[in-house]
């Protein structure tokens, strides 16, 4: 019985064998018919030679073509700075205000006694101005006006400004004197050997305190004005019309130099960034 069941597993087997490249073949798809004519490749084909590598751009990339405008010669280039270095502008400004510090000095108790001292400080402010530049410089307010071709104003500006220094230079100087005086009334007050030379120079040294207060004080207002006359246009014209005065003057300079509009139009937007 075991050799007849022995024979069948073997035909079995090789029939098996047999039939499996059969259904192999048959599972494989068939293979496309090679056309006549090959079909282009997605990208662009290769070169039979070979590659030469472009060197990378040094330096600064080409200044781009103006529609209208001369060859940017080294002339020429020139031109242009002098215009972008010449030309007027308004520009709005932020100033910090405040911040001062002063101290307030208690009466001592008796002569050798304890004092308090109190520190005070005004707090930091902003407040939005505005200025007249002259290319990345800004300038005085006197200068504005001698560069728009209003030289009167600008004179009349300059000897208010100078009269205003002039007072707090006074001022000044009388703080000055005071100070002296205060500092010869205590060595006095310490080498006096009366009472009544001591009240002398105590007097003097209370005269020469309230001077030399008295004149920083009072000296600090005319001087403050000067500042203000000769560092803010704001004193003596509105920034409307201080636009209209920069572009008249940069449209006078624009035509001196020949610079076209188009190339105007381009230094103006790149230095108002």
């Amino acid at each position: 019985m075991r050799a007849p069941r022995l024979k069948s597993r073997a035909a079995a087997l090789l029939l098996c064998a047999a039939l499996a490249p059969a259904s192999a073949a048959a599972e494989e798809p068939a293979a496309p018919p090679a056309s006549a004519e090959a079909t282009p490749a997605a990208g662009p084909a290769a070169p039979a030679g070979p590659v030469l590598a472009l060197p990378a751009p040094s330096g600064a990339r080409p200044a781009p073509a103006v529609a209208g405008a001369p060859a940017l010669t080294m002339d020429r280039l020139q031109t242009l700075r002098r215009y972008k270095a010449e030309r007027l502008s308004v520009h709005e400004e932020t100033e910090l205000r405040g911040g001062g510090t002063a101290m307030a000095m208690g009466y001592p108790y008796g002569r050798m006694g304890p004092s308090t001292a109190v520190m005070m400080t005004d707090p930091v402010y902003t407040v939005r101005t505005w200025g007249v530049y002259q290319g990345p410089d800004r300038i005085s307010t006197p200068s504005f006006l001698d560069k728009v071709g209003k030289a009167s104003e600008a004179t009349a500006l300059r000897e208010d400004v100078a009269r205003y220094q002039r007072r707090s230079k006074g001022c000044f100087g009388v703080a000055g004197i005071g100070a002296g005086v205060l500092v010869a009334g205590l060595i006095g007050m310490r080498a006096a050997t009366t009472p009544e030379e001591y009240l002398a120079w105590n007097l003097a040294t209370l005269g020469g305190t309230a001077a030399g207060m008295g004149g920083l004080v009072v000296g600090s207002f005319p001087a403050a004005k000067a500042s203000r006359l000769e560092r803010s246009p704001a004193t003596v014209m509105t920034p409307a019309e201080a636009r209209a005065l920069a572009e008249r003057h940069n449209d006078a300079l624009q035509k001196q130099l020949g610079v076209t509009p188009q190339e105007a139009w381009l230094l103006e937007l790149g230095q108002d960034r």
